[in-house]
């Protein structure tokens, strides 16, 4: 392999290397749940909680996408750096109907999102 070839593939690999790394590091929302996931009898509540930290802080916003059902008990709040927040999400069997719901829990802060899928 000649010297051009492999500085093309050293320099395709750094760039790579320091796109994803910057991807991974720059991320503002962070939480303690990959997946909420909770049996709920017909005609129940069922309560959890998601925390949400930032090392940057800022202005968040948490919502349901595809879901009838969930509220939360903050869904509008500012964090400072390196802070955390709990946050209580309402499962409610009356209002989302039969059967089995399937969504997300999308939290934002400016252009950085975080989805959790829910499963109730």
């Amino acid at each position: 392999m000649d010297n051009k070839r492999r500085f093309s593939i050293f320099l395709l690999l750094v760039i790579l290397f320091v796109f994803c790394f910057g991807a991974v590091s720059a991320a503002k929302v962070q939480t303690n749940s990959l997946l909420v996931k909770v049996a709920v009898k017909e005609g129940s509540v069922t309560d959890r909680v998601v925390s949400v930290s930032s090392a940057e802080g800022g202005q968040f916003k948490v919502e349901t996408v595809g879901l009838k059902g969930v509220t939360f008990g903050e869904s509008d709040f500012t964090l400072q750096s390196n802070q955390n927040k709990d946050i209580s999400v309402k499962l409610d069997a009356n209002v989302a109907g039969k059967g089995a719901h399937i969504g997300s829990v999308k939290i934002t802060s400016g252009a950085d999102v975080q989805l959790i899928p829910v499963i109730f």
